[in-house]
């Protein structure tokens, strides 16, 4: 490696033939003077190597007058020596579905390994100017090292043992890894998040007691209480005045009438005295405002879906089932986050049995079917998956998306073998791919933004689960009414046996 870069040599010889056993590849830097005339001029140039092909630059020439006339085009190494003359370069790639070989440029389920058919076609451009011989590997993981075998899988595998010079698909930086590996500046923008349709309001709170605030609930319970004890006593006024009129003797009576008042129900009072009725009539104008605007807001709050779910621990406790998609990376990173919080997302949520499965890991064609069905949040790179939404879910279906993110990394970046000769020029292309606009049409004809709401549905059908608070309500005013009924009966029979030991 003494001839690569950053060392420059200066080699002084007559005999050409010492040239052979010089490792010079593309990017060594060796100038050579060979004398022109006895003026003490010479003439300058450079070589390097292809396989075992000798190739040579003019440099320039130096004499004592003049010193160094540079006469090359460009003094970057990396732009001259762009062309590589048929130099055979591998390149490795990772697919998780066997089919994606076959649809590499022809834009053909574009969500499916959509990070390897961007920068095939990234590669295969930078390749194609540099006048190389294509070879390629595929490769079902990124690469991670094995203890037992002290040997690289996957991709990485490929460049460390295989003889790959470019990993053509990227991949995360990490410690381990750059001992044999070199990151270029060309990444893939990556995203990881949990995906899911934001759920009916009804499905996260109990929207009946949503239409007003605490402070409203209390002053509509003081208000109640103000108008059963004013009927009541009002009542008791008429009962004084009036020989016929025996209404509400009781205080439970007013407040079933109050109740009923509430409820838009005829209540069963009846009074012939002034103030009682100004009070009835006042008590049936304030809750219908009341009524009007609950159940406005109840129409409303049963189309509206719920917006609590925001971060990672909303959707822990909430009631969502979660997913994550089976990519090696996957399974590889979870299990190692060091955030404490995620880790019992990890071992708490994950790494349990679902649906007949060891854990919720799943394929991303099953996940994004539960994603589309509702109550399911799935893990996955954002991109692919909404491409996938785009493809299968209707139009109204696509309102209400909602990511929380998860995963957290920096973008993968194409790695290129480790000391490799061609590091530099490979590096130069894919910056100008970069400069030129080229990686991002490639990313803007694989990559998906999230779709956009254009057909939300005004209405929606009710469910049980949004009507079952208020369907509760019967049954369970069923059992408060046998247990007052319980109580009068006892109440009754004590009273009754009271009279006859009194008689007796």
């Amino acid at each position: 490696m003494l001839f690569q870069q950053p060392f420059r040599w200066i080699i002084f010889t007559e005999d050409v033939a010492i040239l052979n056993s010089i490792k010079a590849f593309v990017d060594s830097n060796i100038l050579i003077p060979q004398m022109i005339n006895n003026n003490g001029e010479y003439n300058l140039k450079q070589f390097y190597k292809i396989e075992d092909e000798i190739y040579y630059e003019h440099y320039g020439i130096w004499s004592v007058k003049s010193g160094i006339v540079d006469k090359r085009t460009t003094h970057v190494i990396s732009r001259r020596r762009a062309n590589l003359y048929g130099k055979l370069i591998t390149s490795s790639y990772v697919h998780l579905n066997k089919t994606s070989r076959h649809h590499l440029t022809d834009y053909v389920d574009k969500h499916v390994d959509s990070i390897m058919k961007v920068n095939y076609l990234i590669v295969n451009t930078i390749l194609d100017t540099l006048n190389v011989t294509k070879r390629e590997l595929f490769q079902m993981t990124w690469g991670y090292y094995n203890i037992r075998t002290k040997k690289w899988s996957g991709m990485v595998g490929d460049m460390v043992h295989n003889g790959a010079d470019i990993g053509g698909t990227p991949l995360f930086m990490q410690i381990d890894r750059l001992p044999y590996l070199h990151y270029t500046a060309l990444f893939t923008p990556t995203k990881g998040g949990f995906v899911f349709r934001a759920p009916q309001l009804s499905a996260v709170h109990n929207i009946y007691t949503l239409p007003f605030k605490p402070l409203v609930w209390l002053s509509c319970l003081i208000s109640v209480l103000l108008s059963t004890i004013l009927l009541h006593l009002t009542s008791h006024s008429a009962n004084e005045k009036s020989s016929n009129a025996s209404h509400h003797k009781r205080i439970s009576d007013s407040a079933l009438s109050s109740v009923a008042v509430v409820c838009q129900m005829d209540a069963s009072f009846r009074s012939t005295v002034t103030s009682s009725r100004i009070i009835m009539f006042f008590i049936f104008l304030t809750f219908s405002f009341l009524y009007a605007a609950y159940t406005a807001n109840i129409v409303s709050l049963l189309q509206s879906p719920s917006k609590s779910i925001k971060t990672i621990q909303d959707l822990f406790y909430s009631k969502l089932e979660l997913g994550v998609d089976e990519a090696p990376y996957m399974r590889h990173y979870l299990p190692t986050t060091d955030v404490p919080f995620f880790k019992k997302v990890y071992e708490e949520k994950l790494i349990k049995p679902f649906a007949g499965r060891p854990d919720h890991f799943m394929p991303s064609d099953e996940g994004i079917a539960r994603l589309r069905k509702g109550m399911f949040a799935f893990l996955k790179e954002e991109s692919p998956m909404y491409t996938a939404i785009e493809n299968t879910f209707n139009e109204h279906e696509k309102c209400g998306l909602v990511i929380v993110d998860y995963i957290k990394f920096s973008d993968p970046y194409l790695a290129v073998q480790k000391n490799s000769p061609y590091k530099e020029i490979l590096r130069v292309k894919i910056v100008k791919t970069l400069e030129v606009g080229i990686h991002k049409r490639i990313l803007s004809r694989f990559y998906t933004k999230k779709p956009v709401c254009v057909n939300r549905l005004n209405f929606q059908s009710i469910g049980i689960d949004d009507a079952l608070p208020a369907m509760m309500l019967l049954p369970y005013g069923m059992v408060f009414a046998l247990i007052v009924l319980a109580l009068e009966k006892i109440s009754t029979l004590k009273a009754f046996d009271n009279k006859i030991c009194l008689k007796i």
